[in-house]
């Protein structure tokens, strides 16, 4: 640091000489200048500021310099420089945490997500997102899970009703055909003539009107929706002697059986077993099972209907 003044006669300190063009401005304009050069007086690089000192008249007399050696600034900056570059690797290392921290915790379930929602758009309703925590994400994945139980309790329930409908489809003409094949059967009998006998007609007509009203019946049923709707309807159950319900069903077919020359007949104890049940459907299954039994029974052969008791059970074999 030091004083220069603007007087000839006076004496410049060494090495000021090369500072005249940063004096310049500093005495004729007023101003600080600042400059790095070279000093020999110094022998190193020096950082030089002048400051130009006023009167109060506004002259400047001269003005104060100010000098110092570069290399210590420079040894800062290098070392500023070095800190930087530390702050700057922890920043990125730091940057790359989070990075990892929001893809684990935001991008990952969202990836996992959009694969749940095309799994759900394929038909497979079973995949589940992973959820944890109780953020938006979360929350957005235990809705996905939830739409996905939805559908796939939905699709559930809609595949036992398509099947109940298949079922349904496939025993309608079996369980038409039955009574239908009874009435025909009869009716052809009346129509040939070949029943002589008063109490015989009156009994086929009988029996050809008690399977119009069952067939009527059984229309009704058919025809209901809600069977479609669950596989366990409610019936009315009643008291049945089965005993005599099979013997109901024998006679229906006799004039079948009659035609093929087979013989049936009906094995049971005394008393016969009683059951609760509905009487049109204990009916329709046995008249299936002896109209599929004449059907496969040879020209000539025997269809027995057994039914007894075993322990607490009833059973019925043909």
């Amino acid at each position: 640091m030091g004083m220069h003044h603007q007087n000839g006669n006076a004496q410049r300190p060494a090495g000021l000489a090369a500072m005249d063009d940063l004096l310049a401005p500093v005495f004729s304009q007023g101003v600080t200048a600042t400059k790095t050069a070279l000093i020999p007086y110094y022998g190193e690089s020096m950082l030089t500021v002048a400051v130009p000192v006023k009167l109060a008249d506004g002259t400047i007399p001269g003005a104060v310099i100010l000098m110092a050696p570069t290399s210590g600034m420079n040894a800062y900056l290098k070392q500023l420089y070095f800190y930087l570059a530390m702050a700057g690797v922890i920043a990125f290392a730091a940057a790359l945490l989070i990075v990892a921290w929001l893809s684990r915790r935001i991008v990952r379930p969202l990836q996992a997500m959009e694969q749940s929602a095309r799994a759900m758009a394929q038909g497979d309703y079973g995949h589940r997102v992973a959820v944890s925590g109780s953020d938006e994400v979360a929350r957005l994945g235990s809705s996905l899970n939830f739409l996905a139980g939805d559908l796939d309790r939905y699709m559930k329930e809609n595949e036992k009703l398509e099947k109940l409908r298949r079922d349904f489809t496939a025993n309608v003409s079996h369980e038409l055909r039955t009574p239908l094949t009874i009435i025909r059967g009869y009716d052809e009998a009346l129509l040939a003539g070949a029943v002589d006998d008063a109490a015989t007609r009156q009994e086929y007509c009988r029996l050809i009107q008690e399977e119009t009203l069952r067939l009527e019946r059984l229309i009704h049923d058919l025809l209901d929706l809600s069977r479609l709707q669950s596989a366990a309807k409610e019936t009315d159950a009643e008291r049945l002697p089965l005993t005599a319900v099979a013997e109901g069903v024998l006679v229906k077919f006799r004039q079948l059986a009659e035609q093929k020359q087979i013989e049936l007949s009906v094995q049971t104890e005394q008393p016969g077993p009683v059951i609760l049940g509905n009487g049109d459907r204990v009916t329709q299954l046995l008249l299936i099972f002896l109209d599929n039994a004449l059907k496969y029974t040879d020209r000539g052969g025997r269809v027995t209907v057994g039914v007894a008791t075993v322990g607490t059970e009833a059973i019925v074999t043909i």
